[in-house]
């Protein structure tokens, strides 16, 4: 697989498999500094589980500080291409799995990562996944899931990124790409999408609190644009009992 540079829509981009692999590394940097932040815990030597990890991006660097790392996703295909990343780099403590054995794997991790990937996911079931993620990670185990968050005034909100005027429209994607010169306004069902695909920190909380963990920090990314999502990384350690 090779991940081409695409310059037209100011986006993080990959070139090449080690591009991938590389920002990784600087990523599980960042993650692994602020779990020690806010917890004081270390993640190395942790057995770690990556939920949703696509081509390894953060699970094959991540498995080079861990002594195991689960990296799982719905497609075989893509697990197929984690294995190959994994190597490239000489990792050999990786092991890729489906997401259908998820129970399979409670109590055998702690430390769970997550980016991402509840925001592809409607609200419900996230929900319902989060809470079996947090309640497979062992006693002492840390966690750093990202989520979208739920805007206030939703509805409001949805109104004017559906329905807005070209000369205040930015292609977010090729498939949906118009010519605003020859159309008055635009229609973008993307926000919607999103917004059945956003949380709320309050029920996110009381999944944590109901494994034990009632204190945990969240890292907001605050998105500039006046329409964007903003998101957040909850950071949390299981108590020792």
């Amino acid at each position: 697989m090779v991940y081409r540079t695409d310059t037209e829509w100011g986006r993080e981009r990959y070139t090449t498999h080690e591009d991938v692999l590389r920002r990784g590394s600087k990523r599980v940097e960042s993650i692994a500094e602020a779990i020690e932040q806010a917890t004081g815990a270390s993640v190395d030597g942790r057995i770690a589980l990556d939920y949703g990890c696509g081509v390894g991006r953060i699970a094959v660097p991540l498995a080079e500080r861990c002594e195991r790392v689960y990296g799982m996703d719905l497609s075989a295909a893509i697990l197929r291409e984690t294995r190959a990343n994994a190597e490239r780099m000489n990792v050999h403590n990786l092991e890729t799995v489906e997401v259908p054995r998820l129970p399979e794997l409670a109590g055998h991790y702690d430390m769970l990562v997550s980016l991402n990937v509840l925001q592809h996911i409607r609200t419900g079931e996230g929900e319902a996944i989060f809470e079996q993620l947090v309640s497979g990670l062992r006693p002492g185990g840390v966690g750093f899931v990202n989520v979208v968050l739920r805007p206030s005034r939703p509805l409001l909100k949805v109104a004017r990124w559906t329905f807005r005027p070209s000369h205040a429209w930015k292609p977010r994607r090729k498939a949906h790409r118009l010519n605003p010169t020859n159309v008055v306004g635009v229609v973008d069902f993307s926000y919607a999408y999103m917004m059945r695909r956003s949380y709320s920190l309050d029920r996110l909380g009381r999944v944590l609190a109901a494994a034990g963990i009632e204190r945990w920090t969240a890292h907001y990314n605050l998105n500039p644009e006046r329409h964007g999502f903003d998101s957040v990384a909850l950071i949390f350690e299981k108590p020792e009992s």
